[in-house]
């Protein structure tokens, strides 16, 4: 504002001149007889007439000047006095310019009030020295205006600019807006995230509730399966009683009746004459009675048959008719020091509780996160854990085949965890299907003593990318395909089934499919298996004294290893999605089965297509989940306990396939 109240400033000196000659004018007096007088006054007051008025703008304060840059130099006014004569009737001097604060002031002498001449000659002197000073500031004043008028060129600037501030401007107010929005959006962002946390709040106390509800089922169903196991216990304690006293009771009852014929005919054979025919025909008479005793005795324990292949089967129940097996694969020698292992504890034989070795951080708290996680199923292996052991469990089983249920076994896992070795062995120590195949001939030939007769078929295919091929005829172009019987369940067409008559038999088929079985080396496992391989052993039973027939199955399978598709290199890649649809269907079968859904999705692989008749309703199934032990390999072992997790709970019905001989011929 510096620069607005310069011109006034110039103006301050001309004023104070005009108000000093109005009040002189009041001291002038008037004489109307004078001519002179009045004409000299007259022409006074045309001299004394004030200057026009200067009107000056306030300048404005340009933004891009500073206040230092427009401050105008001002010069002093100057002032004028008359110098006192020393005597009346002396000429008065002229006016001197006197600089107010260079010299002292000289007193003012008063003119007096009758010389008019002397007092008009003064007027006219301050007259002139007035409007050379109006002059002067009307110079000032224009030098001012011509200032003024370039501050306001020097204020106005370049257009482009112009445009180019305005432009910043609206650009500045776009931004201020999408700020505006986005703070806005981020309050209610907030607002909505608060909402949600304390939904989650009252989410995670529900959690908590319910996990404290879930921690009290599991402690009752834990004492609930204790129960179930004392029971189960009991029940074949009461099962080897009950034979063995049924055994005995009809022994000691048979021995009696032959102890008390034999003496009765001994008796009677020392009152009869000693005749060589009569001799004859009576001991025709005793293995005739000797034969129809033994009838007996078989009938009787056909009647037993019965009963004790429930009490096997409710047996079979209480355990589940799904059952899960865990088997964690022990690392070689070679390994133990080149690979980390997880941190594996078996709190007891039906719980395992794995975790990394090293302690993983969260990223956002910086604080320690527990990866423990505890799976509960079955049956536990730890890796010390023989082949023979692991057998144990599976001759129930096999009996259930020959008592005419349909059975499977099969291994899953990712690639390198022990499927194979689970399944086939080695030849120093055998797997499941070796073990399998001698405990059938085993129990089949203590059931030829009783009247049962069995015949045995073998087949071995593998599914190799959703197509069928057969492991004894690898080179065969026929064309396989899945069909639905009525009555005879699942087959496959032009698969080669072979009768087996022995053990050995069905062990060097069973080595030839193994050998024409697809493997290919994978980042888990050189030698890994590429296909399922599916070996089916046919059982058929036909007892000649009480004409029934059963008729049962064993499925062996060898699962494919599910592994992730980013760990896969190129070559694989196709082999591993098909082997991940398969497996991901078989988990869609397992889960409806699990949730008890009116339709059943066998449909949708191959795979289950096969399995149908083992994976539900009439069957009996055991699932082996193969674990590897190392760190790196712990992802997809905690998927691999997941799924089995799954399948464990599943609850289903078997029934037994039972004919009887009559029916077969009408």
């Amino acid at each position: 504002m510096e620069s607005a109240e310069t011109p006034k400033s110039f103006l301050k000196p001309l004023t104070k001149i005009m108000k000093t000659e109005t009040k002189k004018s009041k001291f002038l007096p008037t004489i109307s007889e004078d001519k002179s007088t009045r004409s000299s006054t007259s022409n006074m007051s045309k001299l004394s007439t004030p200057a026009p008025k200067v009107h000056v703008k306030p300048m404005l304060r340009p933004r891009s000047k500073s206040a230092s840059e427009l401050q105008l130099i001002q010069q002093k006014p100057l002032t004028t006095r008359r110098i006192a004569a020393l005597k009346l009737g002396q000429k008065r001097p002229a006016l001197q310019e006197i600089d107010k604060g260079n010299k002292p002031k000289v007193p003012k002498v008063k003119i007096p009030d009758w010389d008019y001449k002397s007092r008009f000659q003064e007027l006219q002197k301050e007259h002139t020295a007035t409007l050379e000073e109006n002059k002067l500031f009307k110079t000032q004043v224009s030098q001012l205006e011509e200032e003024i008028e370039s501050l306001r060129n020097a204020k106005q600037y370049d257009p482009e600019k112009i445009e180019f501030l305005q432009k910043s401007e609206k650009n500045l107010q776009d931004s201020f807006m999408v700020v505006s929005n986005e703070k806005n959006s981020l309050i209610k962002e907030f607002a909505n995230q608060k909402k949600e946390y304390q939904n989650l709040t009252d989410s995670y106390d529900n959690c908590q509730e319910k996990y404290n509800i879930l921690l009290e089922t599991e402690k009752n169903l834990k004492e609930k399966n204790r129960n179930l196991l004392d029971e189960n216990s009991t029940l074949k304690a009461k099962l080897s009683n009950q034979e063995s006293k049924f055994w005995l009771h009809t022994s000691f009852n048979t021995l009696e009746e032959l102890t008390k014929e034999c003496l009765q005919k001994i008796s009677n054979t020392e009152k009869i004459p000693q005749e060589p025919a009569l001799c004859n025909t009576l001991l025709e008479n005793w293995c005739k009675d000797l034969e129809n005793i033994t009838l007996k005795l078989k009938r009787d324990l056909d009647k037993q048959d019965d009963p004790r292949r429930s009490l096997r089967n409710t047996i079979q129940d209480v355990t589940g008719n799904i059952r899960v097996f865990c088997r964690i694969r022990p690392p070689i020698t070679s390994e133990e020091n080149e690979r980390q292992l997880c941190a594996m504890s078996f709190p007891n034989e039906t719980s395992l509780e794995i975790r990394k070795a090293r302690k993983s951080v969260n990223v956002l708290s910086g604080k320690l996160i527990n990866l423990k996680q505890k799976f509960t199923f079955d049956k536990v292996f730890p890796p010390d854990v023989t082949q023979a052991e692991v057998f144990e469990e599976l001759g129930q089983l096999v009996q259930s085949a020959l008592d005419g249920y349909h059975v499977c076994v099969f291994a899953y896992g990712q690639p390198g965890s022990g499927k194979t070795y689970t399944m086939q062995g080695s030849s120093n120590d055998c797997g499941i299907i070796p073990r399998t195949i001698d405990l059938i001939f085993q129990k089949i030939d203590k059931l030829s003593t009783l009247d049962w007769n069995y015949s045995v078929t073998a087949s071995f295919l593998e599914l190799y990318n959703e197509n069928i091929r057969d492991l004894l005829l690898p080179n065969s172009t026929h064309n396989y395909e899945v069909r639905y019987n009525e009555g005879h369940g699942i087959t496959v067409t032009n698969l080669q089934i072979i009768p087996i008559t022995s053990a050995e038999e069905l062990k060097l088929l069973m080595e030839e499919a193994q050998k024409n079985r697809t493997v290919a080396a994978t980042n888990s496992n050189e030698h890994s298996s590429r296909s399922h391989a599916i070996t089916k052993i046919h059982l058929e039973g036909y007892n000649e004294t009480s004409k029934v027939k059963y008729s049962g199955s064993i499925h062996l399978v060898d699962l494919a290893g599910s592994e992730s598709a980013r760990t896969t290199n190129a070559e694989r890649l196709n082999e591993t999605k098909n082997i991940n649809t398969s497996l991901s269907a078989l988990g869609n079968v397992m889960l409806a089965l699990y949730n008890k859904h009116p339709h059943i999705p066998y449909r949708n692989s191959k795979l289950t297509f096969l399995l149908q008749s083992c994976l539900g309703g009439n069957s009996k199934t055991l699932m082996f989940v193969n674990v590897s032990p190392f760190e790196e390999c712990f992802g997809e072992s905690i998927n691999s306990l997941r799924f089995a997790s799954k399948i464990k709970e599943i609850k289903t019905v078997a029934k037994k396939n039972k004919t009887y001989a009559f029916q077969c011929y009408h």
